[in-house]
């Protein structure tokens, strides 16, 4: 449970009063959590979920009042404001902003989590640049992991976006559909395709009533924008299109296309090809966790982009002949066994794929990562409780606090080794990693 004291104490959420441009925190009063075990489980989920156009949770703190989640910062309008604020939304736009949450709903379902709350408002732009930056689905306080064959019964969600099947307690991950349906639906008409100023109201409508396509917002609107939403709409979820189907409709043709021919970055991909496996646990600490404290934003809209002009099936990973082909369109000659070789030094869930954090880690010139600046923040972040030196205690901390499984959590043989590495000799009976050991370790004086 959150607040039986094992995750993240009041001292250590002093790093991050003042975040920086990547980190945001959600406080949440602990008096006004009904179900703290529900709390728990979003983290869970958020903890598990890697992809660019879903929020990034980093880590849970907690004092005598508050919960605070540490998350990705969005600066940007939720997409009802930018729905509202905006007049008319070209066919274009609304194709790249469906094709983005698509896109992470794809992800997610292959995860086996669906989201059951999606709507406008759970949807954020990245920063105020709404026309270039990246959209992030969030609050997935709803959320849920689902298995083909055993339906959900819990009718949640916001009305106007739930799908005729969770009203009557039997639905998978199709709801989700329906919502995306509906958002689409509204961004070309700003209204919604059954109204109802109370459930009660909309239920007899969604029941009686067929979508009308009313010319005054469809007119002029093509003809695969118009099937693709009247098949997330379909009522009946035996004949409403799968998150595979969505991804790959006619309608997102020219977007797949643009993705599978932009340029790839050579930098990028001569980094992922020379990228070696952590020899210890400290460096593989470092490269797991900090990747998101030590590269900029800039840093992470260029690989971000990387990523998905590979990741040509839209599902949130990049496989072999993804990345064989990637060589390919770079010029660089490459064969399976090679490929092969570079994902197997990557991939540290062994699924033979390269999911976004894995791809990250890689991707970027690891000489960055151990600048001295950047280790010194790396260091700070371990030294949760001022006192200048790492112990086992603040290694574990960082497990639980990012909600990883309790599995991991280091034995006193097990931080010693580190220590040992560190220190390389005469260490004698030490349990503490000092800063000066913690850079002459990667060669850096702390000078």
């Amino acid at each position: 449970m959150l607040g039986d004291g094992t995750f993240g104490s009041v001292r250590s959420a002093h790093r991050f009063d003042n975040p920086s441009k990547h980190f945001a925190i959600k406080s949440l009063k602990k008096s006004k959590i009904n179900n703290q075990r529900l709390l728990e489980e979003e983290l869970e989920i958020l903890s598990a979920l890697d992809h660019p156009n879903i929020i990034k949770f980093f880590e849970f703190y907690q004092d005598n009042i508050f919960f605070h989640i540490i998350m990705e910062l969005c600066t940007g309008p939720e997409l009802f404001s930018y729905v509202l604020n905006n007049k008319h939304l070209d066919e274009n736009k609304i194709i790249e902003l469906s094709f983005k949450i698509v896109g992470a709903l794809h992800y997610s379902h292959n995860e086996g989590i669906i989201h059951r709350d999606l709507k406008l408002e759970n949807v954020m732009f990245e920063n105020n640049q709404t026309e270039s930056c990246q959209i992030k689905i969030i609050d997935w306080g709803l959320s849920s992991k689902f298995e083909l064959g055993k339906p959900l019964s819990t009718i949640t969600g916001t009305f106007q976006y739930i799908a005729p099947e969770v009203f009557d307690g039997s639905y998978d991950d199709k709801c989700d559909i329906w919502s995306l349906g509906v958002i689409t639906f509204v961004l070309f008409t700003k209204t919604y395709p059954f109204m109802g100023k109370e459930i009660k109201e909309y239920l007899v409508n969604l029941k009686n009533e067929k979508i009308s396509y009313d010319s005054k917002y469809f007119s002029g609107v093509s003809k695969n924008a118009l099937e693709f939403i009247s098949l997330c709409l379909e009522k009946d979820p035996s004949k409403r299109i799968n998150i595979s189907q969505c991804y790959n409709h006619p309608w997102f043709k020219q977007i797949r296309k643009k993705l599978s021919t932009s340029e790839l970055d050579h930098i990028v991909l001569k980094n992922l090809r020379s990228y070696e496996k952590p020899s210890n646990r400290l460096k593989s600490f470092i490269f797991d966790h900090f990747i998101n404290l030590i590269l900029t934003s800039e840093d992470i809209q260029l690989l971000r982009n990387q990523f998905q002009y590979m990741d040509l099936n839209g599902q949130g990973y990049i496989n072999i002949n993804e990345l064989m082909y990637a060589y390919k369109r770079a010029n660089i000659k490459m064969d399976e066994n090679e490929i092969k070789d570079i994902i197997s030094k990557i991939d540290t869930n062994n699924n033979n794929m390269l999911n976004y954090s894995e791809f990250l880690i890689a991707a970027v010139d690891q000489k960055k990562i151990i600048e001295k600046d950047n280790l010194i923040k790396v260091f700070n972040y371990f030294d949760e409780d001022n006192t200048g030196y790492i112990d086992r205690k603040n290694i574990n901390s960082l497990l639980q606090r990012t909600m990883r499984s309790k599995k991991t959590i280091l034995s006193d043989e097990e931080f010693l080794e580190i220590v040992e590495d560190v220190a390389k000799k005469g260490v004698g009976n030490s349990e503490k990693i000092y800063l000066s050991d913690f850079l002459g370790f990667f060669g850096v004086d702390l000078g």
